[in-house]
């Protein structure tokens, strides 16, 4: 109490300070604002405010699916409060007056700008005031079983405090070493890891042989992405007898550590993709997907030659096949049903983002390294040891020290409108943002957004050398192609299917950007020769163009007068022209196969043969689940292990019983992600 009533006497002296009156509760997403809870504030009698009492409106502390009681747990009816800084003039400054009769709202913009002094009201407080040591642990122990961890933590907080100022010699070790292990605990279910850190280190220095407290550090330290040091923690706590042997808690925690070990070091995910992409899990769109390490050992950020800015690049030689990057959104949000919208999923990121960044230094650092919209061209080049796995552990160093490159950071740091323009700037959202609502029902919980560190860096070619493959919140990257030591590395941001003239070049530009690689260099030069055909095949590409008998024959008629312009390039120039207008020849094998090709004098032989698109396609777009589906479905080649190696990576896809089992279940149509995407058309009457 003692403690509370003098962080109270500060902030009225640095700030303002009260009692919330009323649960909180959340204010759903509208055009006009953001997601925001909503709760009731008393002010102190002298506050030097005019209104004694006010609604505040905090962004980014819940997001749309957080449920109404963690809401009340945030900010508990009956909690103090305080303003760090904030002058009643300011104050009142910023206080908005809507209708008579309202309390006047404020608006607070980062949960940071508001400080919890205390979970309980004061009459509560009063009573645990009176409580020893043993006491508040107990209370501590049940609002926890209640999943109050925010006021577990202030209970066992307020043990140890008692415990220590005894100045007792003999005093209790036992109990210190409880409330530390318990609030160690409270940490961990927070996400606050180096607070979990801190406590567990001060229970194992008063008990070196607690079990649980060396459990808990074992946890915290893979969290923090410590996995060698996590192992080496694990490991003695098994030789242990604790509590947490009995049920193999500590022996499962070692093995997942060990995973995520090899992972991290040595790129070893064949056993992990190959359980997900074969097994039911797979159906579910990366709500349940498994866990993973993050992987980062063959690349570097540098600084691109050709002055666009930062990049990221192969410190190796890499084989086409080869895992390249593995990365885990630092937010992401999913589509969950019909209610949602991007804007909705886009403040679901921010809020994580700036959640993240309150409770992690490190992250709001990793983060700073980003471009906003308000940025120019950014030239710093940030050190590698801010992603990667295992900075202590190379460091030979404990795990604070590991993060010193992370300058001291405050919460008042924390930027929220900054964050928002870094993640509208360098985040990731999948296909689907101005897709009707029939076409996101069909694709479902594939439908996402969110942001990846590292993958941000990379840089944007219509003749890229990457392929990517989302498993849950991890982001996989393989190369496409032979990569030298050196080069960039790049994905499309677009949909490097479609024509320069038709798509990309305008993508591009909306991106704020000209794209200047190999495929788009090649059609550029031919703009001028292929312009007529370009004209109609943008008339006749449209959606339905394969379901249109007249677009169709319109495209397929095409196909012979692309051949004839190209006659005389050389077979690279032939695959990038004949891939940019890749619907033309599909159409005209299409007329082909059908008796519709004679009244229009479609002959075999007028184009090349489909083997012959399939090698464009693997040549301009390896790498892709959409050349696969085409190579299968549209032109009817048979498939190879290496169109999956290209786009899962060699690690999986060229073990012949993946790899094969992979081809066999598509050839049948019960892959399970093609299992997925019948149920849901079916269901929509789209299919028997």
């Amino acid at each position: 109490m003692a403690d509370v009533q003098a962080a109270a006497a500060t902030s009225s002296r640095s700030g303002l300070c009260g009692e919330l009156f009323h649960d909180a509760f959340l204010i759903p997403w509208s055009p006009s604002a953001p997601l925001r809870v909503c709760v009731g504030l008393q002010l102190q009698a002298d506050s030097g405010v005019r209104y004694n009492r006010v609604t505040l409106h905090i962004h980014h502390a819940a997001s749309s699916d957080t449920p109404p009681s963690s809401v009340q747990r945030l900010y508990p009816k009956g909690a103090m409060v305080s303003f760090p800084g904030l002058s009643a003039k300011d104050f009142s400054n910023r206080l908005v007056h809507r209708e008579p009769g309202t309390f006047p709202f404020l608006t607070v913009k980062v949960p940071s700008m508001l400080q919890v002094l205390s979970f309980f009201p004061p009459t509560v407080m009063v009573t645990f005031q009176f409580m020893d040591s043993s006491q508040l642990r107990d209370q501590g122990n049940y609002h926890f079983r209640q999943k109050n961890y925010d006021g577990a933590v202030q209970l066992y907080g307020m043990c140890i405090d008692k415990l220590v100022a005894s100045g007792d010699p003999a005093i209790d070790a036992k109990s210190l070493v409880l409330a530390y292990c318990n609030r160690a605990q409270c940490f961990l279910l927070l996400g606050r890891w180096i607070e979990a850190y801190d406590d567990c280190i001060k229970a194992l220095e008063l008990d070196p042989h607690h079990g649980k407290s060396s459990f808990r550090l074992g946890k915290a330290l893979h969290h923090m992405q410590e996995y060698s040091l996590a192992c080496d923690v694990l490991e003695k706590t098994g030789e242990r007898n604790c509590p947490e042997n009995t049920g193999g808690v500590v022996a499962e925690q070692l093995e997942k550590s060990r995973t995520f070990l090899a992972q991290s070091t040595l790129g070893n995910y064949g056993e992990f993709l190959q359980k997900y992409l074969t097994s039911a899990e797979s159906c579910k769109a990366g709500h349940n997907a498994p866990e993973c390490s993050e992987y980062l050992e063959p690349v570097a950020i540098r600084l691109t030659p050709d002055g666009k800015g930062r990049g990221l690049f192969a410190t190796k030689d890499l084989k086409a096949g080869s895992l390249v990057l593995v990365s885990n959104a630092m937010a992401m949000a999913r589509w969950k049903n019909s209610k949602d919208t991007f804007r909705s999923l886009q403040g679901d990121v921010v809020t994580e983002l700036v959640q993240r960044c309150m409770r992690s230094k490190a992250d709001l650092q990793r983060l700073d390294t980003l471009p906003d919209s308000s940025q120019s061209k950014r030239t710093d080049v940030p050190s590698m040891s801010l992603f990667g796995p295992n900075q202590a552990a190379r460091a030979g160093v404990e795990p604070p020290q590991g993060h010193a490159i992370i300058r001291d950071c405050q919460l008042e740091d924390v930027d929220a409108e900054r964050i928002e323009r870094i993640f509208l700037t360098t985040g990731y959202a999948s296909d689907g943002e101005h897709r009707s609502d029939l076409a996101r029902a069909l694709i479902g919980a594939d439908l996402f957004c969110g942001l990846w560190l590292l993958p941000s860096f990379i840089n944007h070619s219509c003749f890229s050398n990457l392929s990517q493959i989302d498993v849950g919140r991890a982001a996989f990257f393989h190369a496409t192609r032979d990569i030298n030591a050196g080069d960039e590395l790049t994905v499309s941001y677009i949909d490097a299917h479609d024509s320069w003239a038709l798509y990309r070049r305008q993508r591009c530009s909306q991106f704020g950007f000209e794209c200047h690689c190999k495929r788009c260099a090649v059609e550029a030069a031919y703009d001028e020769k292929i312009k007529h055909i370009s004209s109609v095949y943008t008339e006749n590409m449209v959606y339905n163009s394969f379901i249109d008998p007249g677009a169709q024959r319109f495209l397929a008629g095409l196909a012979p007068q692309i051949e004839a312009v190209i006659q005389d390039a050389s077979d690279e120039e032939k695959y990038i022209i004949q891939t940019a207008y890749i619907a033309a020849y599909v159409s005209y094998y299409m007329e082909i196969r059908s008796s519709a090709g004679s009244s229009i004098l479609i002959h075999e032989g007028e184009v090349p043969p489909p083997a012959s698109l399939a090698r464009a396609l693997r040549f301009c777009v390896p790498g892709h689940y959409k050349t696969i589906c085409r190579l299968r479905d549209e032109l009817y080649v048979p498939l190879e292990v290496s169109d999956f190696c290209s786009w899962i990576g060699s690690d999986c896809g060229q073990n012949e019983q993946t790899g094969l089992e992979l081809l066999r279940r598509m050839e049948a149509g019960t892959w399970p992600w093609q299992i997925r995407m019948n149920k849901q058309m079916a269901q929509h009457g789209l299919r028997n």
